[in-house]
């Protein structure tokens, strides 16, 4: 009979926190190229499975499967043969490659982190999953859980951790869940708290607010030394810090630079490119854990004063960004360098900020903000000699196609995340009523494609602020 006892971790839930952390769900929209984003329940649930087994199976992407999945997330069974974390052997052989600390293992681990977790959710998970172990009251107190390579703790000692090396927690709450935990339909009591549904046919809605009540920082290492993540397909981020050097430079060369080091590296080939249109932009965001409210009336004097000086450096860039579209109008050729100067001056200082609502609030501005550089690079946008502006690349039919399926939508998508930064840093007191005010963020793009394929493009679309 399921036990009452909330929270339980076993299989089920920790599937649950896992999809909570992926990355943001994108899907084709474009109706004579529809695909996946290779972030769906199935994709990160084979994932898993490969991590436990180190086999790959995609024929498994049907209906079966997917209802496998749907049971196991949802607690109501273990999945049956194609999640086959019952299975006597398996659990043998994942044993033992835990206890050798076998290389191919921690790999595997490495390469599902870096393809399907969110780096900027990586400590919300670990708080996540750190909570529910301490608060799970049949996890004895003395269990051990690996936190690096050469390091273990027990339960009641988690919260004293600072720094945890993801890759190999992960390999270790699924290994205590693997062994100890068995029947994951105990876990539904638990599902059932975190989640609500409209309807029984209408989706699960993450609701819980686990993993943000702790205050605490972790450093999580998000891949460690002697894992090889090579393998990763070209649209997992990857990050590369280029040294600047002592010399003049162009504006191009520059610009380049500044990419460079304040974020995602460029991917290899147009063609593999991320597909168009963004889903959450139209159907919904992806669930994604709540953030915390900023309460300005509760801020320390220390903090109101970081406040002041965050709000008046952050203001014009989140309006300009707000504001203007790079894939249909004129960018400011230093923008970047501002934003990776302001990420500069607020890198060590976001630290020293004691309100855990304001201090994410200045961590996810830096994060988004950096991603948004990369799509102001010499990639995506070229210079206009004399008029210290750039200009949408669009001169070629690769250019076109990056610029419909990449720029477009991904600077739309990161324009609707500053939007939603603006409006975490200046709440209102009335934001819990309905308002009916509302800012609109126009995206109205026409292109003309030139060239043996002439292509006549009009996209409209608005981002909606309401206030």
């Amino acid at each position: 009979m399921t036990p009452t006892k909330v929270p339980y971790l076993c299989g089920g839930i920790l599937f649950s926190l896992i999809l909570q952390a992926r990355k943001t769900r994108i899907k084709a929209r474009d109706k004579f190229n529809s695909g996946s984003d290779g972030l769906k329940d199935t994709d990160v649930m084979m994932g898993l499975v490969n991590v436990v087994t180190g086999d790959s199976f995609e024929s498994a992407q049907g209906g079966t499967f997917g209802k496998c999945t749907t049971q196991f997330k949802t607690c109501q069974d273990y999945g049956t043969t194609y999640i086959p974390f019952t299975d006597p052997s398996v659990i043998s052989s994942y044993t033992s490659s835990i206890k050798q600390k076998d290389p191919d293992l921690l790999n595997r681990m490495s390469e599902f982190i870096n393809r399907f977790i969110n780096e900027m959710r990586s400590e919300w998970l670990v708080k996540s999953l750190i909570e529910v172990i301490q608060d799970d009251a049949e996890i004895d107190k003395n269990t051990f859980f690996d936190i690096a390579l050469n390091k273990s703790v027990t339960k009641e000692n988690l919260n004293s951790i600072t720094d945890v090396e993801l890759p190999v927690f992960l390999l270790s709450v699924l290994h205590f869940v693997i062994t100890q935990r068995p029947d994951n339909t105990k876990g539904r009591a638990t599902f059932e708290k975190w989640h609500t549904q409209n309807g029984k046919k209408s989706p699960w809605k993450f609701v819980s607010s686990v993993g943000t009540t702790n205050e605490r920082s972790f450093v999580v290492k998000t891949t460690i030394e002697g894992a090889n993540t090579s393998d990763a397909s070209p649209t997992d981020d990857v990050v590369e810090v280029v040294k600047s050097e002592n010399q003049p430079k162009t504006p191009k060369a520059r610009i380049e630079d500044k990419i460079l080091a304040s974020g995602k590296a460029a991917a290899d080939a147009w063609g593999k490119v991320m597909e168009t249109l963004a889903d959450d932009m139209e159907k919904g965001k992806a669930d994604q854990p709540e953030k915390p409210r900023l309460v300005i009336n509760k801020l320390n004097e220390n903090d109101t004063l970081f406040l002041k000086r965050f709000r008046e450096v952050a203001k014009p860039l989140f309006k300009y960004c707000i504001d203007n579209d790079p894939s249909a109008e004129a960018t400011d050729l230093f923008l970047s360098d501002n934003i990776t100067d302001f990420i500069n001056s607020w890198k060590f200082e976001y630290r020293e900020i004691e309100d855990y609502a304001f201090r994410t609030l200045v961590k996810d501005t830096m994060d988004i903000l950096s991603e948004y550089t990369y799509y102001l690079s010499d990639k995506f946008l070229r210079l206009i000699p004399g008029r210290n502006i750039l200009w949408f690349r669009n001169e070629s039919w690769e250019e076109g196609e990056q610029l419909r399926k990449v720029l477009q939508p991904e600077s739309y998508r990161l324009r609707c995340e500053i939007r939603d930064l603006y409006l975490r840093l200046y709440p209102l007191p009335e934001e819990d009523t309905k308002s009916e005010n509302t800012t609109i963020i126009q995206q109205q793009t026409n292109v003309v494609q030139n060239g043996d394929n002439n292509i006549n493009l009009t996209n409209n679309g608005t981002i909606n602020i309401k206030l």
